[in-house]
């Protein structure tokens, strides 16, 4: 059945969900929500301020106010004088404090709101009691909705939760979502049938039904991985038709960079050299800590490959990432006679200048291309593909690691580990591949200073950044939106950004990223301010993984406990790159004793082994928080640090023990 036949998804809304990588019934299925909203009990203003939250409720509460009301006036709608109509009302709660709210673009709700009834708002509560665009609802529709949890799905400009609600409904109606594990391992295991479960993950009535749902899916998740592991294994073992590259050849190259080598860094240079003239295929993993040189250590085999005659492609995960990669690329060939000959390729590029390079590929006119996965497809020949490097971060999983291996000449693979994963799972999802360390970091590179903090010293954290810009540097704040409402979103953000510039002025340029904007948007919000042309950047969503910019010395997270600990630690790594100190604020908005010992684990290590074994440790299975660590392999759902038990029986029974 093909995504177009499903009820209410039309042309545009296919094109739509096509750039949220939905292109199938099954990927519509298996598009998980981020998070489902638990809707709590309204609180007064005070209530709302001083109440900690337990651990339990915080997987299911979505960190947004919520606050019980009656309201004093009827809004009334004013044009400002940059032409923006803002509807405002006064409000109160059970305890009589006054409250300001504000919608954007909502004249309408004066015929709406009613000063004789109660009310629920949701959304940012403000220092000085003001709700900037709440949801709203009647005390009689809010009740029903507490009676289920809701799911929050991610988005983009064009699609609304509730279109995603309704098609995920529609597709599973038409789905026939036959049994695909054993009989006897859903029974032994007290497993939820297939479709009941796939249908529960997206509209749970109870955190019970969540955890059922979750836990059949996640099983078969790994089930399907390690029996695809499995049999990759077993091929690697007869891979012995691969390019020879001799193992000494890269030395005379090694004086030429315009740095040092660590000897860390030399090492797995020697051992990826050292599978390249064995005669069989490289399958090798390369972890290491944000900053210790993967990169340039992945680079260096390039030289050698390249002057035995063949070629390199190395994978990254955006645009952004692979001119930045190409421009490294360039600047570390810059001192040698014999340049390799280098391209790249993007999605963004004319047609034209797409099959102009992938002819040049095939003719051998170019030695070294980097791009996004799209140079392992089927219309991409090359001549002769000696040596990939794969960023894991771009989530090349089991499947692509078969397809490299299929037939003819197979070329050598470096796959490279955004961040460290514990020795104990690592070997675990990786055990067709060998494992190469950097556990050296480069002279003169600074540890990042580290503060937790709570919201009462966000202008102690400005005054910090205005510091550091007044130096030269430049800043970034994430501050993760989780509403499911877009246009809240974007306004929130904009909200964010206007009380920067009142605290900062206009003395420093201040731009944002956020979830309506396009893909090229972002990308070039994203050079501004890598070619140094913003002062502080603001992103609803992570700053991509890898992405460069030296002259960033602060980064301060919002709503820090929502994140993974290797998430903070990658983000922390984006500052203090250039040779300045580096400073990361992680700002705990929803205190708890869990969240607090938590970020204190990134406080006391900016070691990335120790914080990965410490997130393994703290970590179960219904501990999913509410931006979820980027997946490795592909995983949909699983965590690796969540799950790593469950993942490690079911390795157990397919592989053997």
């Amino acid at each position: 059945m093909e995504l177009n036949q499903i009820k209410g998804i039309g042309p545009q809304k296919e094109k739509l969900l096509n750039k949220l990588d939905i292109e199938t019934v099954e990927d519509l299925i298996e598009y998980y929500p981020r998070r489902y909203i638990r809707y709590p009990e309204g609180k007064t203003v005070l209530k709302n301020r001083f109440d900690t939250v337990s651990d339990d409720d915080e997987v299911f509460l979505d960190g947004l106010d919520t606050i019980e009301v009656k309201f004093k006036t009827i809004p009334k709608t004013i044009k400002t004088r940059s032409g923006k109509n803002i509807t405002e009302a006064k409000a109160v709660d059970a305890d009589g404090t006054l409250i300001t709210v504000k919608w954007f673009n909502s004249p309408f709700l004066s015929r709406v709101i009613s000063t004789s009834r109660l009310y629920i708002l949701r959304g940012r509560l403000s220092d000085d009691n003001t709700f900037m665009h709440p949801d709203y609802y009647t005390i009689q529709d809010y009740a029903l909705m507490q009676k289920s949890l809701r799911p929050v799905y991610p988005l983009t400009a064009g699609v609304t939760n509730n279109f995603m609600i309704n098609s995920v409904t529609n597709a599973l109606e038409c789905a026939l979502l036959e049994e695909n594990l054993p009989g006897e391992i859903v029974s032994k295991k007290g497993l939820m049938p297939r479709k009941e479960a796939y249908y529960k993950i997206h509209f749970p009535k109870s955190e019970e039904e969540y955890k059922s749902a979750r836990k059949r899916i996640v099983y078969e998740e790994f089930y399907d991985f390690f029996s695809k592991l499995k049999r990759l294994k077993n091929k690697k073992e007869h891979i012995d038709n691969s390019f020879f590259v001799s193992d000494d050849s890269y030395k005379p190259d090694i004086d030429k960079l315009p740095f040092s080598l660590t000897k860390a860094q030399m090492r797995v240079i020697d051992e990826i050299m050292a599978d390249m003239s064995s005669g069989k295929a490289m399958r090798r993993l390369l972890q290491g800590d944000v900053g210790c040189g993967k990169t340039i250590t992945s680079f260096v085999p390039m030289l050698s490959v390249c002057r035995a005659g063949f070629q390199c492609a190395m994978l990254a995960p955006t645009e952004v990432l692979v001119k930045q990669h190409y421009a490294n690329i360039l600047k570390f060939i810059s001192n040698y006679e014999e340049k390799p000959r280098v391209a790249f390729l993007c999605g963004s590029m004319k047609a034209s200048e797409k099959r102009a390079i992938k002819k040049a590929i095939a003719d051998h006119d170019y030695d070294i291309v980097v791009g996004t996965h799209s140079l392992l497809e089927d219309d991409i020949t090359w001549d002769s593909l000696a040596y990939v490097v794969i960023d894991e971060q771009h989530r090349f999983g089991v499947k692509q690691r078969e397809k490299l291996i299929a037939s003819g000449k197979v070329p050598h693979v470096l796959s490279m580990s955004a961040t460290p994963i514990p020795r104990s799972i690592t070997l675990m999802l990786y055990g067709d591949m060998d494992m190469s360390v950097i556990d050296e970091m480069p002279k003169g590179r600074l540890r990042v200073k580290t503060a937790v903090v709570g919201c009462e010293y966000r202008m102690r954290s400005y005054k910090m950044i205005a510091d550091e810009i007044a130096k030269g540097h430049q800043a970034m704040i994430i501050c993760p939106m989780i509403e499911e409402n877009e246009e809240f979103e974007a306004n929130d953000v904009r909200t964010y950004v206007d009380e920067l510039r009142n605290v900062f002025k206009s003395a420093i340029r201040i731009d944002a990223m956020h979830g309506r904007m396009k893909a090229d948007e972002k990308e070039a919000v994203m050079k501004e301010f890598a070619d140094g042309h913003i002062d502080i950047l603001v992103s609803t969503t992570v700053i991509e993984v890898g992405v460069d910019v030296p002259n960033a010395t602060v980064i301060m997270i919002e709503d820090a406990q929502r994140f993974g600990l290797a998430t903070l630690h990658q983000l922390r790594g984006r500052v203090g790159r250039g040779g300045a100190q580096g400073y990361c604020i992680l700002v705990n908005t929803k205190p708890t004793d869990k969240s607090r010992d938590r970020l204190q684990i990134l406080y006391d290590s900016n070691d990335g082994f120790v914080i990965a074994n410490e997130d393994l440790k703290s970590r179960g299975p219904g501990d999913i928080f509410g931006i979820r660590q980027s997946g490795e392999m592909s995983f949909k759902l699983a965590d690796i640090y969540a799950d790593a038990a469950v993942m490690k029986e079911v390795k157990d029974m397919v592989m053997g023990v």
